[in-house]
């Protein structure tokens, strides 16, 4: 039985090595024979990761990288050792990198077959920084803007607090710039510098000062051309003080630099035309405020001024001396430093100037003219004072009031009384003379207009006393002619008593209309240039009653002359209206209330009147019964 098996597996043997023997042989018989192929060769590589103390550094992330081939990725062990075996030969870069250190990329190393190359990588914490921030006097800046910047990198940033301080961490190696800014200071540029892995640095950064502001100012009139005369001054709002002036340029414009941050008032001027003023102009720090000014033409000047400079032997200034100015425009100034008195708004004439030196003597000079826009400068030397004791009268011809205009051409005769001294000048075209070196004493002063038109003076003022070194002042109003071919009406207005009544109105009504027309102080009122034929004439005053009009004719080229009496206005008187049955009067009493009399009032009276009735009715009645 054994042996039976034993034969059985012998041949089950023998048939498979056959059939093995005869597949063999099929296949060679299909497919080319190749000699076998060796063992690749092949390399290995080994890196130690340790950290900057040289200890292993575990869970380090070692990337290997050969041309264009997969990375090979692997994380070290507590060893900090990492393998890479079976390694085509070539060239492989490795690069190795942890959390919170920075990346390391070592020198590319070239994988030789059947060696094992060994590399060694130190992994560094990441970069810190520090930036502290003062400013020029050493002081921490709390709230500075720090801007860091690593190559082509986005910005990193930061705020320092109370300390002035502000700490970077993590930051990676690379070149780095930076800014600093902070309210109220200029900005701090930070300069490049390198970083490295595992670098702790300080930068200390001082704030500079704020950049000034600048205003620029372009002046222009009104039609926009520039006004290279203007000048500019610049005033402080926050303080009122002076901060700077400047004029234009050629172009109009005047630019202010180097202010503070502030508001400020500008003044601008120019000759001919009005001062300009802008205020709450408001400049920040590095600002530039561009601000237009259009000044406008001044209108013509209607006063000129005269500055009068007091002098001792032309070379001492004399102070405290009293000087007058007489004419249009009158008035006394104490002379101040520099024996300087200034009279302005002079209106346009001829003027005297009297100065009164006390111990010194008295001097008067004149005539001097005055014209609108113009200032005049004179010099009085008291050393060459008279020793007369003459005075200055100085006249003014006028047209007739209410209207009055200078009159020139009027010929003026100034007689004193007790020895006939006398001197006659005229007019020039201001209506104003000037009589010099004139004796104290009583005077009387006629004129005489010398144009047809206009016909001696004769109104009040002619009589006046010039006291000794002094100057009398008067005006003469010229009366006017009627224009030829017209009437002229004197209406003469007077009281019941035949006292001339001044300021009356007199309503003259003629075929061009109704006139008035107005008494002088003698109570007379010229009406002029009136048609000839019939008037209707009419005159009022204040507390008298209305005229009854008053019908006269004039004819052409006459002066015709009319009175009329005005009757004083009288208080009502009160009058009886009724007579009671018992013959008592009852009189109607004007009303003593406002507005038609208090009601209470009339209440009053009435009851009154009542009982004044019933005790003369009671009287009746008792009499009767006797």
């Amino acid at each position: 039985m054994a042996r039976s098996v034993r034969l059985a597996a012998i041949a089950i043997a023998t048939m498979f090595t056959i059939l093995g023997m005869l597949a063999v042989e099929r296949a060679n018989a299909q497919v080319p024979a190749t000699p076998v192929a060796e063992a690749a060769e092949t390399g290995a590589v080994t890196i130690s990761v340790v950290d900057q103390n040289g200890a292993p550094f575990a869970n380090a992330d070692v990337s290997l990288l050969h041309g264009q081939d997969a990375p090979l990725v692997a994380r070290t062990g507590p060893s900090g050792i990492i393998g890479f075996d079976t390694l085509a030969p070539g060239t492989y870069s490795v690069q190795v990198s942890a959390s919170g250190h920075g990346t390391v990329d070592l020198a590319p190393v070239e994988v030789v077959a059947d060696e094992i190359t060994a590399l060694t990588a130190t992994l560094l914490p990441l970069a810190e920084i520090t930036v502290a921030v003062t400013n020029e006097a050493g002081d921490p800046v709390n709230g500075a803007t720090i801007s860091l910047i690593r190559n082509n990198d986005p910005a990193i940033v930061g705020t320092t607090g109370a300390g002035g301080n502000f700490v970077f961490t993590g930051l990676h190696a690379g070149t780095y710039t930076g800014s600093v800014t902070a309210t109220g200071y200029g900005v701090a540029e930070i300069a490049s510098f390198a970083l490295a892995n595992g670098d702790e640095i300080r930068i200390d950064v001082t704030m500079p000062p704020p950049p000034p502001g600048a205003i620029q100012f372009t002046v222009t009139d009104a039609q926009g051309k520039p006004i290279p005369t203007a000048g500019i001054e610049l005033y402080d709002d926050n303080d009122n003080q002076f901060s700077d002036g400047s004029g234009v340029d050629s172009a109009g414009v005047a630019l202010f630099g180097g202010l503070k941050a502030s508001s400020y008032l500008a003044i601008i001027n120019a000759e001919g035309y009005e001062q300009g003023f802008i205020d709450n102009i408001s400049v920040n720090h590095g600002q530039t405020r561009h601000i237009h000014v259009t000044l406008q033409k001044s209108p013509p000047p209607t006063t000129g001024s005269i500055t009068v400079n007091i002098l001792y032997n032309g070379r001492i200034s004399l102070t405290s001396i009293s000087v007058s100015l007489y004419g249009k425009t009158m008035g006394s100034q104490q002379t101040q430093q520099e024996g300087i008195a200034v009279f302005s708004d002079v209106q346009p004439g001829v003027y005297a100037i009297k100065a009164d030196g006390q111990e010194l003597g008295n001097r008067t000079v004149g005539p001097l003219t005055i014209v609108a826009g113009q200032s005049l400068h004179q010099v009085i030397d008291l050393a060459e004072a008279p020793q007369g004791n003459n005075g200055t009268v100085i006249v003014y011809t006028d047209t007739e009031q209410p209207y009055p205009n200078p009159l020139g051409n009027v010929q003026v005769t100034i007689t004193r009384y007790d020895n006939g001294y006398t001197q006659t000048l005229k007019s020039d075209g201001q209506g104003t003379l000037i009589f010099t070196d004139v004796p104290p004493g009583y005077y009387i002063a006629q004129a005489l207009a010398l144009d047809a038109n206009n016909e001696p003076y004769d109104g009040p003022g002619t009589n006046f006393h010039l006291d000794g070194g002094g100057v009398v002042v008067k005006t003469f109003y010229i009366r006017g002619s009627p224009a030829p071919g017209t009437a002229s009406l004197a209406v003469t207005v007077t009281d019941q008593q035949g006292q001339p009544i001044s300021g009356a109105d007199v309503s003259v009504e003629s075929a061009l209309g109704p006139d008035v027309f107005q008494a002088d102080s003698s109570g007379v009122a010229l009406a002029t240039n009136l048609p000839p034929g019939d008037l209707t004439v009419r005159a009022s005053a204040a507390g008298y009653e209305v005229s009854d009009p008053v019908d006269v004719t004039v004819a052409v080229d006459t002066r015709d002359s009319l009175t009329i009496r005005l009757t004083a206005v009288q208080a009502p008187i009160p009058e009886p209206t009724s007579e009671s049955p018992n013959g008592l009067t009852v009189v109607q009493l004007p009303s003593t209330g406002v507005g038609g009399g208090a009601p209470g009032s009339s209440v009053a009276i009435a009851l009154m009147l009542m009982l004044v009735a019933g005790l003369a009715l009671a009287a009746s009645v008792r009499l009767k019964r006797r």
